[in-house]
């Protein structure tokens, strides 16, 4: 069985979990508490906000944010075609899926995807399949080269070159030129090496933010970033997989803040991200409306 086969396989399975209402509550409880617990644990740091300050910071990254989200975009559509020729659509199927990562169980995401191409008629979902593999793989192997940077800078160089290849033989095909396959894997790591760019000023802004004893280094924060958001990605698919990031992040920053602190700065990304998901999304869609995109695919 091929590793396409496998997920393919996995994706069935969750396709069975999410009618069953019983684990439908369990999730839905999970996803409620969760964030209470953050608010009551946080509670004091929470109190003590300068609510003026906070709110630039606030608005700042959520600005920023769309940074990230236009790029992921962008790389969406040149992994699906291996080109802009679908942009539109494409970017109307990765908007409309966007807040599926919030569910417990990011394979939601994925399937909401496969689920609309179906539904447009515009491809196999195999293909939809390999393009959310390679996309997840890609995010992964770049965050930790993220990572790896901040500890031995060739250490780093080293893993994008790998991350490089590996775009490589996944975006390969036998109709594409191999010089243009290497560009488009290029194209691709650098993006979301921006991508993992913006997430680490996001998390640094904040740290800053808290006031915590000691200085903050832009390093510190992009490694933390890289890591944590990267462990959380490689468990995303199973139900628990929304809180690893949160987990890591907690153990990572427990060594330089106290809980209060690097709790409230978790609450503060989750409100965030998630404040900057529905507003880009929506933004999005609705220009995607306005310029009135027919949202149909042309033949690759």
């Amino acid at each position: 069985m091929t590793l396409q086969e496998r997920f393919n396989s996995l994706l069935n399975k969750f396709k069975s979990l999410r009618n069953n209402p019983k684990v439908s509550r369990v999730l839905g409880v999970i996803s409620i508490i969760y964030p209470l617990a953050l608010f009551y644990f946080s509670r004091e740091e929470i109190l003590n906000i300068d609510w003026g300050s906070f709110f630039k910071t606030f608005l700042l990254c959520v600005l920023i944010y769309n940074i990230s989200m236009s790029l992921q975009n962008l790389s969406w559509s040149l992994i699906v075609d291996g080109s802009l020729a679908n942009y539109w659509f494409n970017s109307n199927v990765y908007f409309k899926t966007i807040l599926m990562k919030r569910l417990p169980g990011g394979v939601w995401h994925w399937l909401g995807r496969a689920n609309l191409y179906d539904n447009q008629q515009s491809g196999e979902r195999n293909s939809i399949t390999r393009a959310n593999l390679t996309e997840w793989m890609l995010l992964i192997l770049s965050g930790l080269s993220g990572y790896a940077f901040t500890i031995n800078h060739w250490a780093g160089i080293s893993g994008l070159f790998l991350t490089i290849l590996v775009a490589f033989f996944l975006l390969r095909r036998d109709d594409r030129i191999w010089i243009y396959s290497l560009y488009l894997s290029i194209i691709l790591v650098l993006t979301y090496s921006i991508c993992w760019l913006v997430g680490g000023l996001i998390l640094h802004w904040l740290l800053v933010s808290v006031n915590a004893p000691g200085h903050v280094s832009f390093d510190y924060s992009f490694g933390t970033w890289c890591l944590s958001s990267a462990i959380g990605m490689l468990v995303f698919f199973v139900p628990s997989g929304a809180l690893i990031r949160d987990f890591t992040l907690s153990a990572l920053l427990s060594k330089n803040y106290e809980p209060a602190k690097f709790l409230l700065v978790i609450l503060q990304v989750r409100i965030i991200f998630l404040a900057a998901d529905f507003l880009w999304s929506f933004l999005s869609l609705q220009l995607i409306k306005l310029i009135g995109v027919k949202h149909t695919l042309k033949a690759n």
